[in-house]
């Protein structure tokens, strides 16, 4: 068999280039797209353990500046009373915060009455049965010019189980806060992200 002349197959694969037929497709091997897999987001109350004792947490800040107290809520569910802290770095003059400290340690557990406030040793007489103590260290709930940031130390909340809720000292790095309940019911703990929240729930 004779072969073809070069400048034959030359003019050849020009024909072809110039012939608009699109290129030959890759094989289809018939196997779907596999969707990559993201795992399931734990909650992080799904994994706090119930207790009706003492429960204690390390802190992570790096003071100075200490973590500040920005908002306290409370809040009803179906099965449990939730109170969230809201916590930022240390305000500055302006009001504006810092970069975050990290978390304070916290402490819960419950006491017996009366309570008393740190720095006057005034005595406070709660309402309700069970009374769950919230310290948080090092921590703060004012600026540096003592302007509180989370308003009155008495909050009245009037629910059957939280009732009031008192913060009992805010000095030289300790805050604490006192849960007025209706009986000393179990409780958990954990933290949350973006913003940095501890969520203290007690079950009804």
């Amino acid at each position: 068999m004779k072969s073809m002349p070069w400048c034959a197959a030359v003019a050849l694969v020009a024909a072809l280039a110039c012939s608009g037929e699109p290129p030959e497709a890759a094989p289809d091997t018939g196997a779907p797209d596999t969707p990559a897999r993201t795992a399931t987001p734990v909650d992080p109350a799904d994994t706090a353990s119930w207790s009706i004792g003492i429960t204690s947490a390390p802190s992570t800040a790096t003071a100075p500046p200490l973590p500040v107290l920005t908002a306290l809520r409370a809040g009803t569910h179906p099965d449990y009373e939730r109170v969230t802290f809201e916590i930022a770095g240390a305000p500055e003059g302006d009001g504006a915060a810092d970069v975050p400290a990290g978390r304070p340690g916290y402490k819960l557990e419950y006491v017996d009455r009366p309570l008393i406030a740190c720095g006057s040793g005034d005595q406070i007489f709660p309402v309700g049965d069970g009374w769950l103590e919230i310290r948080l260290e090092p921590a703060a709930a004012h600026t540096e010019e003592g302007q509180p940031t989370l308003g009155p130390r008495e909050v009245e909340v009037g629910g059957p189980l939280l009732q009031r809720i008192y913060r009992t000292c805010d000095f030289e790095g300790i805050v604490t806060h006192v849960l007025a309940l209706g009986s000393p019911n179990e409780y958990r703990v954990f933290t949350l992200a973006s913003p940095l929240r501890i969520v203290v729930d007690v079950r009804r």
